[in-house]
């Protein structure tokens, strides 16, 4: 619900909320926003939630959706006859 607010104060909570729970679904947060977003009609509320995860995510570890993409590629060679 903070990030609905979207208020300055509001996004350094979110910030000290993912400090403190740092295996968070942020996927499902993420959904929840951008749905919330489109039924309100505030369609720049996703953007900014997902600016500010990008802000925070150390550039050596991929977006989430890119791990999986990895992970299934990886399976995929090792299922692979040689």
């Amino acid at each position: 619900m903070k990030a609905i607010a979207h208020r300055p104060q509001e996004l350094r909570d979110i910030e000290g909320l993912l400090d403190v729970f740092p295996d968070a679904n942020v996927a499902r947060v993420s959904q929840f926003i951008r749905e919330f977003a489109a039924a309100a009609d505030l369609l720049d509320l996703p953007t900014e939630f997902e600016k500010l995860l990008e802000q925070r995510r150390p550039q050596s570890i991929p977006a989430p959706h890119a791990r999986g993409i990895v992970a299934k590629r990886k399976a995929r060679k090792a299922a692979k006859p040689k």
